[in-house]
């Protein structure tokens, strides 16, 4: 770098909690916080040497700030203190928020052969300010069992990357991309438009969620816990694939830009893709359901160690889309680089003084490789065989750990390894090869959920000062 990439950081923040007065449960909390942050990017140049001489980089000069208020209650109306049959424990929370964002972008990177780029800089503004609010309740029954349910509002503005607009790629293969307005064929080569908009607007939420805990005392180390979520969100910051672009080019017109036909073009053909625009666009909603659950046990032994056991699971129920409020509702569910309708993992691990082994196993629920529901899916859906499905995969790993704890003092291990940690593990170790997945060009057509370098070693030591 000729002038390296400085960024600054400054953070003031205000914070203040104490108690206001006293309910028959216990004191009523009252928190605070005042927050100015601002992240400053300085201009940074590289330069490249290859066979051609010189390439310039530059990277202009951006800046973001937020400044927030916030304001949370917890109110104790059962507690230990004055709890009584069936109300072990209550508990309210309040939480308000108000948060002002100023976001400057500039064009992200510009080249220059030979010399620095003399390319205008593009650049970007974008002001949003936004007020939320939290309210949740905890209940406890009985002291075993806890219940707890929560509603609040969100706010998300785009980033300073996400406001500057794109520019063109080099010429791409569209091979994999089905253009249905000629005929169903491949499009050939074409360019991309990637990156920000800065017409881009804040995405907005809403969220529910509500949940049970179960920790008997009967059995010691023992917790497991069902936890639902619902999120909805309108304004939904996302990019559009290629695929996305083509499929929906009536309903995002310019989009898609087109040459003139090719002079053996069938009548009524349109002409062929020379650039897709994927950059960011605000889709009209968004709603996400999901059931989490998570259980843990722990069990000590006076002679033969001590054992623990986990199972954490995802049941994905919904994840509907709508790129326009005219447009029909889709289910992305299990379908593509969308979440997967299930997945969990769960391990075991046995402590003898010093050692531990461990063992553990991640699961991934099939999916569709493509969008069975749209006609430009099909050729995805060929490749992938399998009724067009990417098959569950299942990956296990192992590890064994020695701590150092216990040396005696004065030893030389004591002095250089102290309260260290030596791991040595096996990810995949079965050697399990991901599957086929036909729609992830970019991944080799393996499934991301797996590693085609099949089985990895890592060893790791930590120190604790």
């Amino acid at each position: 770098y000729l002038k390296p990439n400085v960024s600054v950081t400054r953070d003031f923040t205000l914070r203040a909690s104490g108690p206001l007065w006293q309910l028959p449960g216990g004191p009523v909390q009252l928190s605070g916080l005042l927050e100015h942050l601002t992240d400053d990017f300085e201009e940074s140049i590289g330069r490249q040497v290859n066979a051609s001489g010189s390439i310039f980089i530059l990277a202009p000069s951006r800046s973001q700030s937020f400044d927030s208020t916030y304001v949370e209650t917890l109110l104790p109306i059962f507690s230990p203190r004055n709890r009584r049959p069936g109300l072990e424990e209550i508990q309210l929370q309040f939480g308000a928020r108000r948060d002002e964002y100023k976001v400057d972008g500039a064009t992200a990177l510009l080249t220059g052969i030979g010399s620095l780029p003399t390319t205008p800089v593009v650049r970007a503004s974008n002001r949003t300010q936004s007020n939320n609010f939290l309210v949740a309740l905890t209940y406890r029954p009985v002291a075993d069992l806890a219940l707890r349910a929560s509603y609040g509002t969100g706010f998300l503005p785009p980033t300073v990357n996400q406001v500057l607009p794109g520019s063109p790629s080099q010429p791409l293969s569209g091979a994999n991309l089905v253009d249905l307005r000629r005929g169903g064929t491949s499009v050939g080569t074409y360019q991309s438009i990637s990156g920000g908009n800065p017409a881009i607007e804040p995405e907005e939420s809403r969220s529910w969620s509500a949940g049970v805990i179960y920790s008997p005392k009967a059995l010691s180390g023992f917790r497991v816990s069902l936890d639902y979520a619902r999120i909805e969100k309108e304004d939904n910051i996302t990019a559009l694939t290629p695929q996305q672009v083509i499929d929906n080019e009536a309903i995002f017109p310019g989009r898609v830009t087109r040459g003139p036909n090719l002079a053996n073009d069938p009548v009524g053909w349109a002409g062929p893709v020379t650039v897709l625009n994927g950059s960011l666009v605000n889709l009209s909603e968004a709603k996400v359901e999901a059931f989490d659950t998570q259980l843990d046990y722990q069990h000590k032994t006076t002679g033969m160690g001590d054992f623990s056991l986990y199972f954490l699971a995802t049941w994905q129920t919904s994840f509907e889309t709508r790129l326009l409020p005219t447009t029909p509702v889709v289910e992305n569910v299990g379908v593509g680089n969308f979440p997967l309708k299930f997945k969990a993992s769960g391990g075991v691990s046995w402590t003898l003084r010093r050692w531990t082994l461990g063992w553990s196993v991640q699961s991934f629920d099939s999916y569709w490789a493509a969008d069975p529901t749209l006609a430009s899916s099909a050729p995805v859906l060929q490749r992938q065989g399998n009724g067009g499905r990417v098959p569950r995969q299942h990956y296990h790993n192992v590890f064994v750990r020695y701590r150092f704890q216990g040396t005696p003092e004065g030893h030389w291990s004591a002095t250089l390894l102290g309260s260290g940690e030596l791991t040595v593990g096996v990810r995949n170790f079965l050697n399990e090869h991901p599957p086929l997945d036909a729609g992830v060009l970019t991944q080799g057509y393996y499934s991301p959920f797996g590693d085609a370098r099949l089985s990895s070693y890592y060893v790791s030591f930590v120190r604790r000062f």
